[in-house]
């Protein structure tokens, strides 16, 4: 596992040793769990720290907790002549796509790229 989950895993562990009957997970850990399901996925966080799927993946919705993609604006004429290019996106929670362009395809970029990124 990652060493940033197994760090905040042994903070949810020390949390649920010490943790009255029913208490609430405090917001620090939410916090830290939010941050890694961006770098990561819902899925993999909440396995890992066991905690609620949804509890978390609500709390991704939330705009504080949302990862804003970076985005490099490409123009058909950045491209080189004659040309076919492969392009390579990656998301933060490790999803890639791979393009192959020609020229006629080269402003769809921007598009795609957008989709992709889910902007």
């Amino acid at each position: 596992m990652a060493a940033d989950i197994d760090e905040v895993s042994e903070q949810f562990k020390q949390w649920r040793q010490t943790r009255q009957a029913r208490e609430k997970i405090p917001q620090e850990l939410w916090d830290s769990a939010a941050r890694l399901a961006s770098k990561y996925s819902v899925n993999r966080v909440s396995k890992a720290l066991r905690i609620s799927y949804e509890g978390l993946r609500k709390r991704l919705g939330n705009e504080k907790y949302e990862v804003k993609p970076s985005f490099m604006e490409l123009g058909a004429g950045n491209f080189l002549t004659p040309s076919q290019c492969i392009v390579e996106l990656e998301k933060a929670d490790g999803s890639k796509m791979r393009l192959m362009v020609g020229d006629e395809h080269a402003v769809e970029l921007i598009s795609i790229g957008k989709a992709f990124c889910g902007i």
